[in-house]
């Protein structure tokens, strides 16, 4: 490319970047991320000891007592340690989805994790980390999205979803408890430990992520990408735009309402206000005297007798007075709960030109809220009804206090998210049911919350009882199909898998003719059974191979003492497990031939040998006697070609033509499903059902679907899922809170009003 069009694309955003420099700049990311985060958590350490051990010292349950006593100890004896590890298990984590995405992984299987849905310790582990990683991640938001771009350009992919990303906060958070479990902190110390790690190194991820940026861009990459934020970060909180008020009050909250007020609102004023410009730390000018910043009681925006006037009619409100409404200016009449107009009729009330402008706008962000809500497409007419009554509860939630916004764990936006998301995947009948749970859990919101959040977390905590118990009753009705889906899929990467595992043991060895017509017939064997069966992970075939390598090791020449005394003390273990192995094929019978073999290769093994009698000739069968002594290669197609009869019937048998294969955005959906995401497929008859990812294959594609209780399950390739969602008979539905969703645009409404010059 001539020089100028190379500064041409440079400018542009849009410079190729040669492969070898790209993977040392995705390198030195890797580095001053896992350095930048160990580092903030190493400097918190001692924090993060006396918060456990605080908290060993008012538990009341000895068995949690026992836990924060085991992590102060764990952090003290060996905290720099477990860091160590972390660096370690992320830096690998992170160059294997380097690779994949590279596609030069060249072995899937290793980076592959377990099916969370199988085993309950890990499917709770993967929703703690998920939950830590959104909050880490919603306050990183600009700084990923931009660092998403730039990782991509550098991986030459169009775009790149943020879970994909081998720097996401997510993998970081896996790798720390990935770490701390290796380190001998069992599965509830790992997530207690990664509650303080998330803990101490939140306010430190936006720099870091924001320094990973600016790296890049000071290497060249995507140098004016019109997603950094970080200067209108810094306006927003400068004392100047937010004055004295910006202490306490959540910084989304803040964002949200720099937006409401806009710059080209800078000459206007705000219903029930009279015209005045907005003072974030003051009062409106033009509004009542005397009730200025240092006037405001604290946790309220104005006077505490007009706050407590205006709650209280809002309780009054919530609970359907009349004659509370009147006070706050409001006529009942027939409330349309899936409607925000109410809300917005409280600007005629006549408490609100006493308001602060804080308080103001929140009538007006809690109202637009509810207007994201109610178009969302994944919530039904039926929930818009009961979230709609929680309206006024919501709107004095939000007035009590402005972190609502910010906080994704708060007990108010955890029952709305719950509510929105619990009638996923149930069949008619048992919907009906849980809808009339959710009408009891909104009234009683409705009837006991005057301050006390805890009624909303009481609620939800009824809710997640009745998900936590259909999960449970789902991973139980799955399982069994589980498995056989995993033997299939290992039946048919047996043959790779063990051959890979062979030459990898036995690289570089020579082995006598009999030990290595062993190895190719009957160990190869019992090597493809135990995969197929147990799997790679399994405590059998770990020691298949070990006693394979411990057989080409023992029949080596032994040069030295401390080798014969070493095969010496090898060969009762040994001489016990190769016949065992034998025994599980069948093949018990053919042992004691060959057992003289192998007991002459040991005796010459130990011998005294010339340098001419040294060389062993090399047995390296070709291809067919491979194959061969494999044995039964038309047994497992066989096998292979009779499936169980569910998998059958749900896996697709007709071809694929090739143009329906071509990558678009519905394929790139489709490969992006994890297991826990649900997808909504509509029927013949107009009806739909939604279905849950259980199991993901991991070398060709399937997806196993069942509903909330584990039952109605489908097995999809990714190429019809990705047909089904093109011709518009799927949709995925969102992993993202319906809270969070609704904060978002919020947010994106607020950054284009911004935007807007004055």
């Amino acid at each position: 490319m001539p020089e100028n069009a190379n500064l041409s694309a440079k400018r542009a955003g849009r410079l190729e970047i040669p492969p070898a420099r790209a993977l040392g700049l995705l390198s030195e990311l890797r580095d001053r991320l896992a350095d930048s985060v160990a580092t903030a958590y190493a400097q918190n350490l001692k924090s993060a000891k006396n918060d456990l051990l605080q908290l060993a010292q008012r538990a009341s349950d000895p068995a949690r007592v026992e836990l924060y006593q085991s992590g102060h100890a764990l952090l003290t004896n060996s905290g720099l340690g477990l860091l160590q590890r972390f660096r370690s298990v992320y830096t690998n984590d992170c160059d294997q989805a380097i690779a994949s995405l590279n596609g030069t992984l060249a072995d899937a299987w290793d980076s592959a994790e377990e099916l969370a849905l199988v085993d309950t310790n890990e499917f709770e582990r993967e929703l703690a980390v998920g939950r830590l990683s959104a909050k880490a991640t919603y306050s990183c938001s600009q700084q990923l999205t931009a660092l998403d771009r730039r990782v991509a350009l550098l991986l030459g992919l169009k775009r790149m979803e943020s879970d994909s990303n081998p720097f996401a906060i997510k993998r970081l958070f896996t790798a720390f408890v990935k770490a701390a479990e290796a380190n001998w902190a069992g599965e509830q110390l790992s997530l207690i430990l990664l509650e303080t790690f998330e803990h101490y190194t939140a306010e430190d991820l936006p720099n870091v992520y924001r320094d990973l940026n600016q790296y890049l861009v000071d290497q060249g990459v995507l140098e004016k990408l019109p997603v950094e934020l970080e200067d209108r970060d810094r306006e927003l909180h400068t004392p100047e735009r937010l004055g004295d008020a910006a202490d306490g009050i959540g910084d989304i909250f803040v964002q949200l309402a720099s937006g409401l007020t806009g710059p080209s609102r800078s000459g206007g004023g705000h219903r029930g206000l009279g015209a005045g410009t907005y003072d974030l730390g003051g009062s409106a000018a033009g509004g009542p005297a005397g009730l200025g910043a240092g006037g405001m009681a604290a946790g309220g925006q104005m006077g505490p007798m007009v706050f407590g006037q205006f709650i209280e009619g809002l309780t009054g409100l919530q609970r359907g007075s009349g004659h509370a409404a009147a006070k706050l200016g409001l006529t009942l009449g027939d409330f349309d709960p899936t409607s925000s107009d109410m809300l917005r009729s409280l600007g005629s009330s006549p408490l609100l030109r006493w308001l602060q402008p804080n308080d103001a706008m929140t009538i007006d962000l809690i109202a637009m809220l509810f207007d994201c809500i109610f178009s969302d497409p994944e919530v039904s007419e039926a929930l818009r009804q009961e979230l709609g009554k929680l309206q006024v509860p919501i709107l004095k939630v939000a007035l009590l206090n402005k972190s609502f916004f910010s906080d994704q764990r708060h007990p108010a936006r955890r029952l709305m998210d719950l509510i929105a998301t619990a009638v996923r995947g149930w069949n008619k009948e048992d919907e009906t049911q849980l809808l009339e749970v959710i009408r009891a859990a909104v009234e009683s919101v409705v009837e006991g919350f005057d301050h006390d959040t805890s009624v909303f977390g009481a609620q939800a905590e009824k809710l997640e009882q009745i998900l936590r118990d259909a999960d449970r009753r789902a991973r139980e009705n799955v399982s069994e199909l589980v498995r056989r889906v995993e033997q299939r899929d290992r039946k048919i990467a047996a043959d790779t898998v063990v051959k890979d595992q062979i030459a990898r043991i036995l690289a570089g060895q020579t082995l006598p003719p009999a030990v290595r017509n062993f190895v190719d017939d009957t160990w190869c064997e019992l090597l493809t059974r135990i995969y197929v069966k147990q799997g790679e992970k399994s405590e059998a075939w770990q020691q298949a191979l070990a006693t394979l390598e411990d057989l080409a090791w023992s029949v080596k020449p032994k040069s030295v003492p401390a080798e014969r005394h070493r095969l010496m003390g090898m060969l009762p273990v040994l001489l016990r497990r190769l016949p065992e192995g034998m025994a599980m094929i069948g093949r018990a019978d053919a042992w004691d031939e060959f057992l003289k073999e192998l007991m002459q290769l040991h005796m010459d093994a130990i011998k005294p040998r010339s340098a001419s009698d040294a060389a062993v000739e090399t047995v390296a069968p070709d291809r067919g006697e491979r194959d061969a002594g494999f044995g039964r290669r038309d047994e497992r197609s066989n096998a292979r070609a009779g499936a169980d009869a569910v998998i059958a019937t749900a896996t697709p048998k007709e071809a694929i033509p090739e143009e329906e294969e071509a990558s678009d955005e519905f394929t790139e959906a489709a490969r992006g499903i994890e297991v826990g995401d649900w997808v909504e497929f509509a029927n013949i008859d107009g009806s739909s059902i939604t279905l849950r990812a259980s199991w993901l294959s991991r070398m060709n594609g399937l997806i196993l679907f069942a509903d909330r209780q584990g039952q109605n399950p489908e097995i999809l390739t990714l190429v019809r899922l990705a047909r089904h969602l093109r011709h518009a008979n799927a949709r995925i539905l969102s992993r993202d809170p319906l809270t969070d969703r609704a904060v978002a645009k919020l947010l994106v409404g607020a950054s284009s009003k911004a935007d807007v010059p004055a």
